[in-house]
């Protein structure tokens, strides 16, 4: 995961490298990142000393004011390079890429000009990647939790924040995001 800054643009021009970016919807990547936290990673980041004294909203709200920015940040970087020309990305939805591995990695190497290969190949890489895919259940758990977002009053309020952090980050853009936002 990095932003496309000046350096590493030139570094992919230089090279003739094309990005693949992976994006995920943001109130999914919001209780991701709550799960993935929860389960011992914050220990790993600079939150580790403070995140077991939060509570359950302060937890939303520290993800969404100092990760969700970041996050916007990353897509916009990456779409402005792509809208100016400096380079082709490919886009990748979480959810498209978890639903479909085979299909993902046919638009990844069309985008690639690899030389397509048999199905039966795709499936035994998408196979493969399925297994360790499977071990995060960042998407089970947000189906759950955004399947219970009506009963959840905190969460509800954590994600109608997440449309804040981007309109005031990105308000002269943040219409013209795809559907991934």
């Amino acid at each position: 995961h990095c932003r496309a800054t000046g350096p590493h643009v030139q570094i992919m021009q230089a090279f003739n490298m094309r990005p693949i970016v992976l994006v995920r919807n943001l109130p999914d990547a919001v209780v991701s990142l709550y799960d993935f936290f929860e389960q011992g990673a914050v220990k790993n980041t600079f939150y580790g000393e403070i995140w077991p004294g939060l509570g359950e909203r302060d937890k939303y709200d520290l993800i969404i004011d100092h990760l969700m920015p970041w996050y916007v940040q990353f897509y916009a970087s990456w779409e402005r390079v792509q809208r100016q020309g400096r380079l082709p990305c490919l886009f990748v939805l979480y959810r498209e890429m978890v639903a479909d591995k085979p299909g993902t990695l046919a638009r990844i190497a069309d985008f690639l000009g690899l030389v397509q290969q048999a199905v039966g190949q795709y499936q035994k890489i998408a196979a493969h990647l399925g297994h360790k895919i499977g071990h995060d259940k960042s998407v089970q758990h947000a189906e759950r939790m955004i399947g219970d977002y009506r009963q959840s009053t905190g969460l509800r309020q954590a994600l109608q924040r997440v449309l804040i952090v981007i309109e005031r980050e990105f308000e002269a853009w943040h219409r013209s995001l795809p559907e991934c936002f």
